[in-house]
């Protein structure tokens, strides 16, 4: 998240839109602790007790897993989904 910030403040030169990112994508993720499992499904695990899903905040994407036995949330990847592969058309 801090190279996503550092790079619309000093590329796009634009402080204020990176403050407001920043807000955007902490409010997004502090809210997985209410809903966590109400986002689209990626992967779960074969004996169930984690689960992939992904959270699209404006442009970017973040996958996060959870853990069902701890009720613990991790963020693994943000990204500009724009820029990714995965989601580019061909």
């Amino acid at each position: 998240m801090e190279k996503t910030y550092l790079y619309i403040r000093n590329q796009l030169k634009s402080k204020i839109a990176a403050v407001r990112f920043i807000h955007k994508i902490k409010k997004e993720t502090e809210d997985l602790s209410y809903c966590a499992r109400s986002y689209y499904l990626i992967h779960q695990t074969k004996n169930h007790q984690k689960e992939r899903r992904r959270l699209v905040v404006n442009n970017f994407i973040v996958i996060y897993e959870i853990n069902l036995v701890s009720q613990e949330v991790y963020l693994l990847h943000l990204f500009y989904y724009r820029k990714n592969n995965l989601y580019s058309k061909k």
